[in-house]
């Protein structure tokens, strides 16, 4: 893999100047170069550097300015907005070049421009037109640049990243530019990543990154690694293990129950779940023989320290020994009952355990004679043999792990696993013995029978528990979440009904009001069409009343009329009501006047009267009497007529 960086293309473009220019800033048309040459102008290598630096930034295709696009010839050729801007063989004649000479508005590059383009010098404006004399043809060919990265450093390895798989099993750290992977049970080195593609032309480089490692993550499966650099994301797949064959080691889908392998003789002996015996040549992938113990099951398999012979202790309690080279049958029914676990002591002899804490001697090809027989006491599940058959190590289900002296079948050594023992397992020298019990592997040290290691726990089983574990938690969080939902919902479902018979007697209301409501609109409905006909009828009524309110001016400008002359009558009554009211006080003095004659006639009648009495005797008198008598009662009567004509 190679890692290219394309050179960046950097160009200017040009934009519309204003029109009208001073005399100080007229610009000056530019020089063209005569060139000459042998070869045709290259527009990739020649033409595009010049529109790079001074065109594309405004002309090119995420920004095309007037529709213009310098980036190819082809584009080009397609011109712009106003039209085309180059005619192949005539650079005289093609607006391009007017526009870089500043023959033609808008110059190119533009005056006071903001990215510091220059105008195009003589050579260039040659290059151009010679290019455009040619038929501005050419190619714009991808120019990648190709770096000799130098490794970090191996003396500079920080580590700032680091991750474990879920199983357990693996821890990945990265150094600087390489990572590591490490099998955490035995605390080895199991991988070094590399990128071949980064080591190419030097092979003892193998690093993962080109730059330093800064972060580590492993998929849930654990097969896949994650790392990130600098602008970088890798997986890395773990590869499984190479199968080259696969072997039937038991014909007929019988389960295989124990194995194991004689390494000196290449070859594999293996018992199974139906009672075969069965021993593969390794080399030749070929079985070599086969044997069956009918309505048995194979618990446990012994080898023998020559190799040269095998016992399989059955489920029935018996132990059974072969010949690996042959198949014959060393040791057949006679071997003791009730064995629960068997080791070779020797290539002759095998010690099997029995209940009640029992530990028997016996030789393979006299089974039925045991020569010795010692009781350690407890449940012993598992037996081994130290090499030279000196001492047997025996493992009890009280977490006690004995060492015999095989000579004289006394106790030297007793230690705790600290759990049941399952198992014992002897390093070919006999320096180290592994005990097996409960969740814990112990490797003890022979010399002195100290621990030198433990692996405490199955990580498959605890990662399988803990996911058990937070699907639990996650079930009982759901089953929480749901019953709270359920109640809410229980709540919900009230408060539903209760809605649900409110609404129900709503609806009852609102069907009766719809009722109402229908009549209402029925009403109004006709109301509405009454309506509709007075409008309709409305011009004509306004014709009507154009024409009433014609007449009701004529008759206004009557009775306007009318007023104006009971004014006047109102005016002259009123100077005649003043008139009389002035004539009024005049005859009322003239009525007093009067009165007071006639209060004084009526005095003078009455003397008159009187005198007449007095006279009755004296006619002269008498008749003078009564002439002022008459005088008096005509003056009267006139007086009266004259306040009766003149009474209001």
């Amino acid at each position: 893999m190679k890692y290219r960086i394309l050179t960046t293309m950097l160009a200017w473009g040009w934009i519309p100047a204003v029109p009208l220019l001073s005399a100080a800033d007229q610009p000056t048309v530019l020089e063209v170069a005569e060139l000459t040459r042998d070869k045709p102008v290259d527009f990739s290598r020649e033409i595009l550097p010049i529109f790079r630096k001074n065109c594309l930034a405004c002309h090119n295709a995420r920004d095309t300015e007037g529709d213009l696009n310098l980036e190819t010839p082809t584009t080009i050729a397609k011109g712009g907005e106003s039209g085309a801007m180059v005619v192949p063989g005539k650079a005289a004649e093609s607006p391009l070049m007017r526009h870089v000479r500043q023959i033609e508005t808008p110059f190119m590059p533009p005056r006071r421009n903001k990215v510091s383009a220059n105008k195009l010098t003589p050579h260039q404006l040659g290059l151009i037109q010679s290019w455009i004399n040619e038929g501005a043809k050419g190619e714009v060919a991808q120019v990648a640049q190709e770096f000799n990265w130098r490794p970090v450093p191996f003396a500079l390895a920080p580590i700032y990243a680091t991750a474990i798989s879920p199983d357990g099993q693996y821890a990945a750290s990265g150094r600087g530019n390489q990572i590591f992977v490490y099998h955490l049970p035995t605390r080895r080195l199991a991988a070094r990543l590399s990128d071949p593609s980064l080591g190419k032309g030097n092979p003892a480089v193998a690093v993962a990154h080109r730059d330093v490692v800064q972060s580590l993550a492993f998929s849930p499966d654990g097969q896949t690694l994650a790392s990130g650099g600098y602008r970088v994301a890798k997986l890395w797949q773990r590869q499984p293990a190479a199968v080259n064959e696969l072997l039937t080691l038991l014909p007929g889908g019988e389960t295989v129950t124990a194995i194991v392998v004689a390494p000196a003789q290449a070859r594999a002996v293996i018992a199974g779940s139906a009672g075969g015996v069965q021993a593969i040549d390794l080399q030749g992938a070929m079985p070599l023989w086969r044997d069956q113990v009918s309505g048995q099951v194979a618990a446990q398999l012994a080898l023998s320290p020559n190799g040269e012979r095998v016992a399989v202790l059955f489920t029935d309690g018996r132990v059974r020994a072969w010949e690996t080279a042959t198949g014959e049958r060393v040791t057949r029914e006679l071997a003791p009952m009730g064995a629960q676990a068997l080791a070779w002591l020797n290539d002759e002899q095998l010690a099997s355990a029995h209940p009640g804490g029992v530990i028997k001697i016996w030789a393979a090809i006299n089974p039925g004679h045991v020569v010795n027989e010692w009781k350690p006491g407890g449940d012993i599940p598992a037996l081994a043999v130290l090499p030279g058959g000196e001492k047997i190590v025996v493992g009890c289900a009280d977490s006690k792990v004995l060492v015999l002296n095989v000579g004289d079948g006394k106790v030297e050594t007793e230690i705790d696993h600290g759990a049941p023992v399952t198992g014992l397992r002897v390093r070919a020298d006999g320096k180290q013995v592994t005990t097996l019990g409960g969740s814990t592997v112990r490797l003890w040290d022979t010399d002195k029978w100290t621990m030198t290691a433990q692996l405490h726990g199955n990580p498959l089983a605890a990662e399988s528990v803990a996911r058990a574990e937070q699907a639990l938690a996650f079930v009982k969080a759901e089953i929480g979440y749901h019953k709270a939902n359920v109640e809410s919902e229980e709540k919900n479902l009230k408060k539903g009904r209760d809605a649900a018979k409110k609404a129900t007697e709503a609806l009852a209301k609102h069907e009766k009001t719809l009722v109402d409501k229908t009549k209402e609109k029925t009403d109004a409905e006709v109301g509405l069409k009454k309506l509709a006909d007075e409008i309709a009828a409305l011009p004509k009524n306004i014709e009507v009343a154009v024409k009433a309110k014609a007449d009701i001016d004529t008759v206004l400008k009557t009775a306007q009329a009318l007023v104006a002359k009971a004014k006047a009558a109102l005016a002259t009554a009123s100077e005649a009501k003043s008139k009389a009211d002035a004539a009024k006080v005049r005859l009322s003095a003239e009525l007093m006047e009067l009165g007071s004659a006639a209060q004084n006639a009526r005095q003078l009648a009455a003397e008159a009267r009187a005198v007449s009495a007095k006279a009755k005797d004296d006619k002269t008198l008498a008749t003078q009497a009564d002439v002022v008598a008459a005088l008096a009662k005509r003056k009267a009567g006139e007086f009266e007529a004259a306040l009766d004509r003149h009474a209001p």
